[in-house]
Protein backbone atom coordinates (compact mmCIF):
# COMPACT_ATOMS: atom_id res chain seq x y z
CA UNK A 1 0.00 0.00 0.00
CA UNK A 2 2.76 2.46 0.90
CA UNK A 3 4.59 1.69 -2.35
CA UNK A 4 1.39 2.38 -4.25
CA UNK A 5 1.14 5.79 -2.57
CA UNK A 6 4.48 6.69 -4.14
CA UNK A 7 3.47 5.27 -7.52
CA UNK A 8 0.24 7.31 -7.60
CA UNK A 9 1.81 10.53 -6.30
CA UNK A 10 -0.14 10.42 -3.04
CA UNK A 11 3.13 10.41 -1.07
CA UNK A 12 6.57 11.91 -1.76
CA UNK A 13 8.64 9.78 0.61
CA UNK A 14 8.32 6.32 2.14
CA UNK A 15 10.91 4.60 4.34
CA UNK A 16 11.62 0.91 4.91
CA UNK A 17 9.74 -0.48 1.96
CA UNK A 18 9.52 -4.21 1.61
CA UNK A 19 11.99 -5.50 -0.96
CA UNK A 20 9.34 -6.98 -3.29
CA UNK A 21 7.27 -3.75 -3.08
CA UNK A 22 10.19 -1.61 -4.21
CA UNK A 23 10.75 -3.46 -7.49
CA UNK A 24 7.92 -1.77 -9.35
CA UNK A 25 8.75 1.81 -8.36
CA UNK A 26 10.40 4.24 -10.75
CA UNK A 27 12.34 5.85 -7.89
CA UNK A 28 13.33 3.42 -5.16
CA UNK A 29 16.75 4.02 -3.63
CA UNK A 30 18.59 1.92 -1.11
CA UNK A 31 21.03 2.87 1.61
CA UNK A 32 23.34 0.89 3.81
CA UNK A 33 22.49 0.99 7.47
CA UNK A 34 24.22 0.54 10.80
CA UNK A 35 21.83 -2.34 11.53
CA UNK A 36 22.78 -5.98 11.81
CA UNK A 37 20.27 -8.79 12.17
CA UNK A 38 21.52 -11.62 14.33
CA UNK A 39 20.70 -14.43 16.72
CA UNK A 40 21.94 -14.48 20.31
CA UNK A 41 22.84 -17.95 21.56
CA UNK A 42 22.59 -18.64 25.28
CA UNK A 43 26.05 -19.98 26.15
CA UNK A 44 24.81 -20.85 29.66
CA UNK A 45 22.20 -23.28 28.32
CA UNK A 46 22.96 -26.98 29.08
CA UNK A 47 23.30 -27.81 25.39
CA UNK A 48 24.33 -24.46 23.92
CA UNK A 49 27.24 -24.15 26.33
CA UNK A 50 28.99 -26.66 24.05
CA UNK A 51 30.91 -24.66 21.44
CA UNK A 52 30.37 -27.43 18.88
CA UNK A 53 26.60 -26.96 19.06
CA UNK A 54 26.83 -23.19 18.67
CA UNK A 55 29.19 -23.62 15.73
CA UNK A 56 26.79 -26.12 14.14
CA UNK A 57 23.93 -23.62 14.36
CA UNK A 58 26.07 -21.05 12.55
CA UNK A 59 27.37 -23.43 9.87
CA UNK A 60 23.83 -24.60 9.09
CA UNK A 61 22.79 -21.15 7.79
CA UNK A 62 23.34 -20.17 4.15
CA UNK A 63 24.00 -16.45 4.56
CA UNK A 64 24.38 -15.85 0.83
CA UNK A 65 21.03 -17.47 0.05
CA UNK A 66 19.37 -15.28 2.66
CA UNK A 67 20.92 -12.15 1.16
CA UNK A 68 19.90 -13.05 -2.38
CA UNK A 69 16.37 -14.28 -1.71
CA UNK A 70 14.85 -12.63 1.36
CA UNK A 71 16.73 -9.37 0.81
CA UNK A 72 16.68 -9.46 -3.00
CA UNK A 73 20.42 -8.85 -3.18
CA UNK A 74 20.07 -5.77 -0.97
CA UNK A 75 21.49 -7.43 2.12
CA UNK A 76 25.08 -8.30 2.96
CA UNK A 77 26.25 -11.36 4.93
CA UNK A 78 28.05 -10.04 8.05
CA UNK A 79 31.56 -11.26 8.73
CA UNK A 80 30.86 -12.69 12.15
CA UNK A 81 30.41 -9.35 13.93
CA UNK A 82 27.28 -7.62 15.22
CA UNK A 83 28.53 -4.37 13.66
CA UNK A 84 29.37 -3.45 10.09
CA UNK A 85 32.20 -1.48 8.52
CA UNK A 86 30.80 1.85 9.73
CA UNK A 87 31.86 0.99 13.29
CA UNK A 88 35.22 1.87 14.80
CA UNK A 89 37.00 -1.39 15.49
CA UNK A 90 35.17 -3.46 12.87
CA UNK A 91 37.57 -6.20 11.78
CA UNK A 92 37.90 -6.49 7.98
CA UNK A 93 40.02 -9.64 8.23
CA UNK A 94 37.16 -11.83 9.45
CA UNK A 95 34.96 -13.77 7.02
CA UNK A 96 31.25 -14.61 7.16
CA UNK A 97 30.64 -17.90 8.95
CA UNK A 98 30.79 -20.71 6.36
CA UNK A 99 27.80 -22.64 5.09
CA UNK A 100 28.65 -26.25 5.88
CA UNK A 101 25.57 -28.34 6.74
CA UNK A 102 27.50 -31.62 6.63
CA UNK A 103 30.08 -30.22 9.02
CA UNK A 104 27.26 -28.95 11.22
CA UNK A 105 25.70 -32.43 11.41
CA UNK A 106 29.07 -33.91 12.34
CA UNK A 107 29.54 -31.37 15.12
CA UNK A 108 26.10 -32.18 16.54
CA UNK A 109 26.93 -35.87 16.44
CA UNK A 110 30.22 -35.30 18.27
CA UNK A 111 28.42 -33.21 20.90
CA UNK A 112 25.63 -35.76 21.35
CA UNK A 113 23.13 -33.08 20.40
CA UNK A 114 21.44 -34.67 17.39
CA UNK A 115 17.74 -33.84 17.40
CA UNK A 116 18.14 -31.22 20.15
CA UNK A 117 15.15 -28.95 20.76
CA UNK A 118 15.41 -25.16 20.95
CA UNK A 119 13.02 -22.22 20.98
CA UNK A 120 13.74 -19.21 18.78
CA UNK A 121 12.22 -15.99 20.15
CA UNK A 122 11.20 -13.08 17.92
CA UNK A 123 8.23 -10.74 17.60
CA UNK A 124 5.73 -9.91 14.90
CA UNK A 125 6.88 -7.07 12.65
CA UNK A 126 10.32 -6.89 14.25
CA UNK A 127 13.37 -6.25 12.10
CA UNK A 128 13.64 -5.70 8.37
CA UNK A 129 11.99 -8.75 6.77
CA UNK A 130 12.26 -10.31 10.20
CA UNK A 131 9.42 -12.81 9.87
CA UNK A 132 10.72 -14.25 6.61
CA UNK A 133 14.21 -14.38 8.07
CA UNK A 134 13.09 -16.34 11.14
CA UNK A 135 11.23 -18.90 9.03
CA UNK A 136 14.31 -19.37 6.85
CA UNK A 137 16.54 -19.94 9.88
CA UNK A 138 14.18 -22.53 11.33
CA UNK A 139 14.26 -24.31 7.97
CA UNK A 140 18.06 -24.37 7.86
CA UNK A 141 18.28 -25.76 11.38
CA UNK A 142 15.66 -28.41 10.72
CA UNK A 143 17.72 -29.60 7.74
CA UNK A 144 20.58 -30.55 10.07
CA UNK A 145 18.21 -32.46 12.35
CA UNK A 146 17.46 -29.88 15.04
CA UNK A 147 13.97 -29.28 16.35
CA UNK A 148 13.54 -25.50 16.54
CA UNK A 149 10.25 -23.91 17.53
CA UNK A 150 9.64 -20.30 16.47
CA UNK A 151 7.83 -18.33 19.17
CA UNK A 152 6.57 -14.85 18.31
CA UNK A 153 6.04 -12.74 21.43
CA UNK A 154 4.89 -9.21 22.20
CA UNK A 155 7.49 -6.42 22.09
CA UNK A 156 7.56 -6.05 25.87
CA UNK A 157 8.17 -9.78 26.31
CA UNK A 158 10.99 -9.80 23.77
CA UNK A 159 12.55 -6.91 25.70
CA UNK A 160 12.39 -9.02 28.86
CA UNK A 161 14.23 -11.82 27.09
CA UNK A 162 16.78 -9.31 25.83
CA UNK A 163 17.55 -8.12 29.36
CA UNK A 164 19.28 -11.40 30.07
CA UNK A 165 21.11 -10.42 33.26
CA UNK A 166 18.32 -8.68 35.13
CA UNK A 167 16.99 -10.57 38.19
CA UNK A 168 14.01 -12.68 37.22
CA UNK A 169 14.37 -12.02 33.48
CA UNK A 170 13.31 -15.01 31.36
CA UNK A 171 16.22 -16.77 29.68
CA UNK A 172 16.01 -17.32 25.94
CA UNK A 173 17.78 -20.07 24.04
CA UNK A 174 17.90 -18.38 20.63
CA UNK A 175 16.86 -14.71 20.39
CA UNK A 176 16.36 -12.57 17.29
CA UNK A 177 18.02 -9.16 17.58
CA UNK A 178 18.23 -6.28 15.12
CA UNK A 179 21.06 -4.12 16.40
CA UNK A 180 21.45 -0.54 15.20
CA UNK A 181 24.89 0.87 15.98
CA UNK A 182 24.16 4.52 15.20
CA UNK A 183 27.19 5.62 17.25
CA UNK A 184 29.39 3.76 14.74
CA UNK A 185 31.69 2.40 17.41
CA UNK A 186 32.26 -1.15 18.67
CA UNK A 187 32.22 -0.30 22.37
CA UNK A 188 28.45 -0.21 22.95
CA UNK A 189 27.91 -3.46 21.05
CA UNK A 190 30.68 -5.38 22.78
CA UNK A 191 29.95 -4.08 26.30
CA UNK A 192 26.23 -4.71 26.03
CA UNK A 193 26.12 -7.97 24.03
CA UNK A 194 29.44 -9.73 24.71
CA UNK A 195 30.85 -8.52 28.04
CA UNK A 196 30.06 -10.89 30.89
CA UNK A 197 28.41 -8.07 32.89
CA UNK A 198 26.65 -6.62 29.84
CA UNK A 199 22.94 -6.00 30.23
CA UNK A 200 22.12 -8.01 27.10
CA UNK A 201 24.84 -10.65 27.28
CA UNK A 202 24.57 -14.39 27.85
CA UNK A 203 28.31 -14.92 27.48
CA UNK A 204 30.84 -15.30 30.28
CA UNK A 205 34.40 -15.25 28.98
CA UNK A 206 37.09 -13.59 31.15
CA UNK A 207 39.56 -13.32 28.26
CA UNK A 208 37.05 -11.48 26.08
CA UNK A 209 36.04 -9.28 29.03
CA UNK A 210 39.69 -8.29 29.43
CA UNK A 211 40.09 -7.48 25.72
CA UNK A 212 36.98 -5.29 25.77
CA UNK A 213 37.90 -3.49 29.00
CA UNK A 214 41.40 -2.71 27.72
CA UNK A 215 40.00 -1.26 24.47
CA UNK A 216 37.36 1.00 26.00
CA UNK A 217 39.57 3.89 27.26
CA UNK A 218 41.72 4.02 24.10
CA UNK A 219 41.34 6.38 21.15
CA UNK A 220 42.43 6.66 17.55
CA UNK A 221 44.32 3.83 15.90
CA UNK A 222 44.99 2.12 19.24
CA UNK A 223 41.25 1.91 19.90
CA UNK A 224 40.50 0.47 16.47
CA UNK A 225 43.25 -2.12 16.79
CA UNK A 226 42.17 -3.19 20.28
CA UNK A 227 38.54 -3.64 19.27
CA UNK A 228 39.58 -5.56 16.15
CA UNK A 229 41.41 -7.96 18.47
CA UNK A 230 38.30 -8.30 20.62
CA UNK A 231 36.17 -9.09 17.57
CA UNK A 232 38.69 -11.66 16.35
CA UNK A 233 38.46 -13.49 19.66
CA UNK A 234 34.66 -13.16 19.92
CA UNK A 235 34.33 -14.55 16.40
CA UNK A 236 35.52 -17.97 17.56
CA UNK A 237 33.13 -18.12 20.54
CA UNK A 238 29.93 -18.26 18.43
CA UNK A 239 27.86 -16.50 21.08
CA UNK A 240 26.06 -14.67 18.27
CA UNK A 241 25.20 -15.57 14.69
CA UNK A 242 25.21 -12.30 12.70
CA UNK A 243 22.89 -13.11 9.80
CA UNK A 244 22.37 -10.08 7.58
CA UNK A 245 23.17 -6.39 7.14
CA UNK A 246 20.00 -5.19 5.41
CA UNK A 247 19.85 -2.13 3.22
CA UNK A 248 16.97 0.27 3.80
CA UNK A 249 14.74 0.88 0.79
CA UNK A 250 13.19 4.32 0.29
CA UNK A 251 10.49 5.26 -2.18
CA UNK A 252 10.79 8.78 -3.61
CA UNK A 253 8.35 10.98 -5.46
CA UNK A 254 9.44 12.21 -8.89
CA UNK A 255 10.37 15.70 -7.63
CA UNK A 256 12.18 14.73 -4.42
CA UNK A 257 15.86 15.72 -4.25
CA UNK A 258 17.55 13.59 -1.61
CA UNK A 259 20.50 11.27 -1.16
CA UNK A 260 20.48 8.64 1.63
CA UNK A 261 23.06 8.94 4.39
CA UNK A 262 25.61 6.21 5.06
CA UNK A 263 23.91 5.30 8.36
CA UNK A 264 20.39 5.26 6.90
CA UNK A 265 19.15 8.00 9.24
CA UNK A 266 16.68 10.41 7.61
CA UNK A 267 16.79 14.16 8.26
CA UNK A 268 14.01 15.96 6.43
CA UNK A 269 16.02 19.18 6.64
CA UNK A 270 18.39 17.60 4.11
CA UNK A 271 15.57 16.90 1.66
CA UNK A 272 14.37 19.21 -1.10
CA UNK A 273 12.26 19.33 -4.24
CA UNK A 274 13.16 19.98 -7.85
CA UNK A 275 10.99 22.20 -9.99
Amino acid sequence: MRANMIATGEADFVSQLGYPDAKGLARAVSASSARVQGIRLNTRHPILKDLRVRKALAWAVDLNAIAETIYAGKGTPPNGQMVNKTAVGWNPDLKPYPYDPNGARQLLKEAGAEGAKFTLISQQGYGIMGGDLMEALVGFWQKIGLNVNLQMVEAAKRTEYMAATKPGAPQSELLHVQHGNDLMDSELTLTSYYLGSGGNSQLSDPKLDDLIDKARPLSGDARSKAFREAWAYAYDQYAWIPVNIPEIIFGLGKNVDWTPRLDGIVYFSQMGFTS
